[in-house]
């Protein structure tokens, strides 16, 4: 006989479907106050304000703990965030455009320490989400490697002055990344240009002799 406990319309069960619903909010609301405090604290190091952006990430560093997903708002949401700005440029890249895997190789050039274990672990993700070709994956393993990974934060082992530290370090790894994209950006604006320049040089060309009665 089925247990009264276990049946998904006992009481025991209603009441425990209420309160991970509850817990889905709390942790979405920290999560957003994360978010919002550490987009805050990456605009203040783009300024050099580094001071401001160590208040802000403080604050978002004393957010509590979360016990029952066993991560930390603050941490998760810059790993998450890494993940997701890397995500967009491969999906946005062009086919053969690898460069994204370039940058990502100049960062881990740059930086060092747990930063760096971020990064690892956000490469890490992008190989078990994606179909890269095997010269991408060989590449991927290659930077992985064995290098260190992010401190483990179970909320009571580090200090809130040790995860700042790691929330700013691993925020100018994502200002970097971003310096890094916004170059290749505008590189490719500028040769588009150039070839729509010749373009135009040609078209006028063609019109100018069309004009004079010449064959073209």
């Amino acid at each position: 006989m089925t247990s009264p406990i276990g049946r998904s319309d006992s009481p025991f069960a209603r009441g425990q479907a209420a309160s991970d619903i509850q817990h889905d909010l709390e942790f979405e609301a920290r999560l957003d106050a994360a978010g919002n405090l550490l987009a805050k604290a990456a605009a203040r190091l783009a300024n050099n304000e580094h001071d401001k952006a160590q208040a802000f990430a403080s604050r978002a560093c004393r957010l509590p703990y979360d016990t029952y997903e066993d991560i930390h708002p603050a941490t998760y949401w810059l790993e998450a965030e890494l993940l997701r700005q890397l995500s967009v440029q491969i999906e946005y890249a062009l086919d053969g455009d690898t460069r994204w895997i370039d940058r990502s190789e100049k960062l881990l050039s740059e930086v060092t320490g747990h930063a760096a274990g971020v990064l690892r672990t956000v490469l890490n993700s992008l190989l078990v989400d994606y179909a890269f070709p095997q010269p991408v994956v060989r590449r991927l393993h290659q930077l992985i490697g064995d290098g260190p990974r992010p401190f483990a934060d179970d909320g009571t082992t580090v200090s809130v002055e040790e995860r700042t530290q790691l929330c700013l370090d691993v925020l100018l790894v994502i200002n970097r990344q971003l310096e890094l994209y916004r170059i290749d950006t505008e590189a490719d604006l500028a040769s588009n240009q150039a070839q729509i320049d010749v373009i135009q040089a040609r078209l006028q060309e063609l019109e100018a002799r069309a004009a004079a009665g010449h064959d073209t």
